[in-house]
């Protein structure tokens, strides 16, 4: 609920149909709202739910799968790096169709519409319509940005489990 603001303004401000269209941030926030009404800024919501829940989800669980199967002697900072990176790719592979439904919310304009209501229905329309690899568009940067980011996260996470089980 809190980042789907940002996510619709991030995304109208790749969008090549809006290159001219926003300034910045505040232009972009001020005109979408001015123009479309508060509500649009939620936009791609639903979508964003399932691209939230199916990254985590997938996140955890396989980061918790390559603990247990890496060798037990390895390195703790590299065991946290490998688990969170094979973690955070295996989420992109899992939730990249439903962000690519999402950004297409997010970046309908006033007086535009898709021809799908829910996220699930956008997955099929896509998939009929355009082709199952059209649901991996983006896929590239989305997996560069979220495979080291994951390794990040989880390096992160296990130092200050480490931290807090020493001092607390």
């Amino acid at each position: 609920f809190v980042n789907c603001p940002s996510e619709v303004v991030k995304t109208r401000l790749q969008s090549r149909e809006n290159l001219s269209k926003y300034r910045n941030t505040p232009h972009a926030i001020v005109s979408i709202v001015k123009e479309e009404g508060i509500a649009a800024v939620y936009k791609g919501f639903e979508p964003m739910l399932w691209r939230n829940a199916l990254w985590n989800g997938t996140f955890f669980a396989q980061t918790y799968y390559m603990k247990l199967i890496l060798p037990e002697d390895m390195n703790l900072t590299l065991k946290s790096v490998l688990a969170g990176s094979s973690a955070g790719f295996i989420g992109c592979v899992v939730s990249n169709p439903v962000d690519v439904i999402k950004t297409r919310a997010q970046n309908v304009g006033l007086g535009q519409s898709l021809p799908y209501k829910w996220c699930l229905q956008g997955v099929v329309h896509v998939a009929k319509t355009e082709g199952p690899k059209a649901l991996y568009k983006g896929f590239t940067s989305f997996a560069g940005r979220l495979t080291p980011g994951g390794g990040i996260i989880m390096l992160a996470y296990d130092a200050a489990n480490r931290f807090l089980a020493k001092y607390i």
